[in-house]
């Protein structure tokens, strides 16, 4: 991912540092424009020299677009005179007024004044140039807007009347609109911005094996691949990814690469049904998980929902119970309530599978409190029933009256409730 924007942002930048060609065109899909964008900005923030134009709007017909970039720069114009002015210092010329009438200026003629009203407010023309970036982020007409792009890159030589300006024009990508113009556009490059998981994917496996980038870069993304392997179902790729990063940690004493890696073993034996030696690894992540300074909560909050989720798939409740409040007690942390009450509900049927009635009232009521304070009645409600049938089955429905009042007078306390775990139980 990273050499794609490096590759990206290096062609940009020496687009805007030629002199040579006159217009940049950015082949790239609706959601890669974004980034696109953001390239481009940063290159403005960093020019001394080259000042930039941003027109991003819908292009659904020329007259529209042009009234777009127009109004785009109008209020900024307005700005600078206004500070001028306050300054003390003469202000600049207002827009002209062959750009405003649109009944006798064709609309591409009023782009083109506006461009060079533009470049006509640098300081001087020699080492600078105005840097124009028609980015618009939806291009419903395809036909009319190769046309327009024709029109407005059509020049002379020797003397365009595009001097000292460049243009960064977007297109499509997967299917190309400027291509429907008849001859190439005179002195233009195009450059592709393909951002889709495809073309991340090839990055990162090319990177892996590029022997030239730091060690720590290619393991960095070896992780990343094991997760888009894991996530396609190449449980055995992902594997032989999450073994190197794994062998990487343990060479370099790097605890979360080691946390994450072996977790990510567990889930993968697991998803190809491999109980037991998906408990090893989830079992061995929790060496690493005690030496991480800070505690990364939510790569734990998984590795303990991941455990505690093995281990009631077994049947091993004793286990389950106790990395199921552990869980919650990240998912708190987390703010992800409803995960934390995910993880009480659960460890709350591990208790009953012990006989453990007593801590499964105590963990179903303190998930009752906080439905409630959470305006959560559906959850209330759910919780409430459980606690029912308990008593019903375990101790008495009167009792059951006298735990609810309980749970109604803590839930008008202001203190959330939480489950009470005895410190043996906790891993």
């Amino acid at each position: 991912m990273r050499e794609l924007v490096e590759n990206l942002r290096s062609g940009l930048t020496e687009f805007t540092s030629q002199r040579d060609d006159l217009f940049q065109i950015v082949q790239c899909s609706e959601p890669d424009a974004g980034l696109v964008l953001k390239i481009l900005e940063g290159l403005n923030e960093a020019s001394a020299s080259d000042p930039y134009w941003f027109v991003i709007d819908a292009f659904e017909n020329t007259d529209d677009f042009v009234d777009k970039c127009v109004a785009s720069v109008s209020p900024m114009i307005n700005a600078i005179r206004l500070t001028q002015e306050k300054n003390g210092s003469e202000p600049i010329c207002s827009l002209p007024k062959n750009m405003l009438n649109k009944e006798k200026f064709r609309a591409i003629d009023r782009l083109r004044n506006l461009m060079e009203y533009t470049r006509s407010l640098l300081p001087q023309l020699d080492g600078c140039c105005v840097v124009w970036c028609l980015l618009p982020l939806n291009i419903t007409n395809r036909l009319e807007y190769a046309n327009f792009v024709n029109a407005l890159t059509a020049h002379e030589f020797p003397f365009p009347w595009c001097h000292h300006i460049r243009m960064v024009i977007r297109d499509e990508f997967e299917k190309p609109i400027i291509d429907q113009i008849q001859f190439p556009i005179p002195r233009s490059r195009t450059l592709t911005a393909d951002f889709s998981p495809p073309a991340i994917e090839k990055s990162l496996q090319e990177s892996v094996q590029n022997e030239q980038l730091p060690l720590q870069e290619r393991v960095n993304n070896a992780l990343l691949l094991a997760g888009i392997d894991f996530s396609h179902g190449r449980y055995e790729r992902a594997i032989q990814q999450y073994a190197l990063v794994e062998k990487y940690a343990a060479s370099t004493k790097n605890p979360i690469f080691a946390l994450i890696a072996l977790n990510g073993l567990g889930e993968t034996y697991r998803a190809l049904g491999d109980l037991e030696k998906a408990g090893d690894f989830f079992q061995a992540a929790m060496g690493p998980a005690a030496q991480v300074d800070p505690p990364p909560v939510p790569v734990l909050f998984n590795l303990y929902f991941n455990l505690a989720d093995l281990r009631y798939t077994q049947e091993r409740w004793d286990e389950a119970e106790p990395f199921f409040l552990g869980a919650a007690d990240f998912a708190m942390l987390l703010r992800d309530a409803g995960q934390r009450l995910r993880c009480w509900d659960y460890a709350a049927l591990a208790q009953l599978q012990q006989d453990k009635i007593k801590d499964a009232i105590e963990t179903w009521s303190n998930a009752a409190i906080v439905s409630a304070k959470l305006e959560n009645k559906e959850d209330y409600d759910k919780y409430l029933v459980k606690l029912k049938v308990v008593f019903e089955e375990k101790v008495s429905l009167s009792e059951f009256q006298k735990q609810k009042e309980l749970i109604n007078e803590k839930i008008a306390q202001k203190e959330e409730g939480k489950p009470k775990t005895p410190a043996k139980e906790r891993v």
